[in-house]
């Protein structure tokens, strides 16, 4: 295809406390010739400009080893070939702290994330790019993740558990308590990062080390 050339422009300001760990921050974009792909997976440049805006809010607390971090994005796009969430949230509550005359530093905490409702692209493995689709809508569902991590000098290690709301999400029900029918994919309780690709229906672990081994 001959697609012209894409012209972007951006306009950010911040307003920010450091002494109050707070700070908000306006972003504008503006965006000609836009490259998109549509629900068949066929490239497309848009005949209209795109604007998005954003406002993201960040405020951090602290009171002695704990420590709860927030940020809020609300953001808006002018055309539907660039699918955002209205809405997007990260918290993480931890516990940071150094030990045995701070020759080891702990960090324990639990991450949060969730958006608000909307029409995820999704992602063709045909043309091994991200494209526009119309059939599933991404609900409101939280991820939830605790983790553990160390450090001692040049060696680092780590755990997590992700999606710990499957500890206690066994038997999905409806709004009246009635067990639904897992035999209907439609009654899954998934969580999807991306429209059709689920993470998977169970909690998981990772661990992993970082030693470093200098002469």
């Amino acid at each position: 295809n001959a697609f012209g050339k894409i012209l972007e422009s951006r306009l950010e300001a911040t307003y920010a406390l450091p002494q109050h760990h707070f700070s908000v921050t306006g972003a504008y974009h503006l965006v000609d010739n836009q490259v998109y792909f549509d629900t068949l997976g066929q490239a497309q440049q848009a005949a209209s400009t795109l604007s998005v805006w954003q406002l993201i809010v960040a405020k951090d607390f602290a009171l002695g080893a704990f420590h709860l971090d927030n940020q809020l994005v609300f953001q808006r796009s002018s055309e539907d070939f660039v699918r955002l969430p209205a809405l997007f949230g990260k918290h993480s509550l931890f516990y940071l702290d150094d030990w045995f005359r701070e020759a080891l530093r702990v960090r324990i905490g639990l991450d949060l994330r969730y958006t608000s409702a909307y029409p995820s692209i999704t992602y063709s493995p045909v043309i091994g790019n991200f494209h526009l689709q119309d059939e599933q809508l991404l609900p409101l569902l939280p991820l939830l993740d605790a983790y553990m991590s160390i450090r001692v000098s040049k060696f680092k290690a780590y755990a997590k558990i992700e999606n710990l709301r499957y500890l206690w999400v066994r038997q999905p029900t409806d709004a009246d308590g009635n067990v639904l029918d897992l035999s209907d994919s439609a009654n899954w309780r998934l969580y999807y990062p991306t429209a059709f690709y689920p993470l998977p229906n169970a909690t998981g672990f990772r661990f992993g080390i970082r030693w470093r081994f200098l002469d």
